[in-house]
């Protein structure tokens, strides 16, 4: 149970990605829980600065991780851009799901 004022953070994706792209759909968790509760959803997008390039994706998950753990220049510098709150009344549990993606991403173009 959240006391009032308190914030849950979600990363909606479940998903850190190499290459810097949305590739996934998004869970719906965030969305249900702001439908509940009532809340507005604060889309935020994380760009980091570097990466390795797409000759990572040869390797397994795992052992793209590990090179990017072993090799933090590869991943480094962030940029976080915050967006204005939404609240998705109207719209179904899947269409706002995909509507929070795309801010998600548009912040990341912008």
């Amino acid at each position: 149970e959240l006391a009032k004022d308190q914030v849950v953070v979600l990363c909606s994706e479940g998903w850190a990605h190499v290459a810097g792209e949305y590739t996934r759909p998004f869970k719906p968790g965030a969305v249900v829980i702001s439908k509940r509760a009532q809340v507005s959803i604060v889309p935020v997008n994380v760009t980091y600065g570097n990466y390795p390039g797409l000759w990572i994706y040869k390797f397994p998950i795992k052992v793209q991780f590990l090179l990017c753990a072993l090799m933090p220049w590869l991943r480094s510098g962030a940029v976080v851009t915050i967006g204005k709150p939404v609240f998705y009344e109207h719209e179904s549990v899947e269409e706002a799901t995909e509507l929070l993606r795309q801010e998600v991403i548009d912040l990341g173009v912008s």
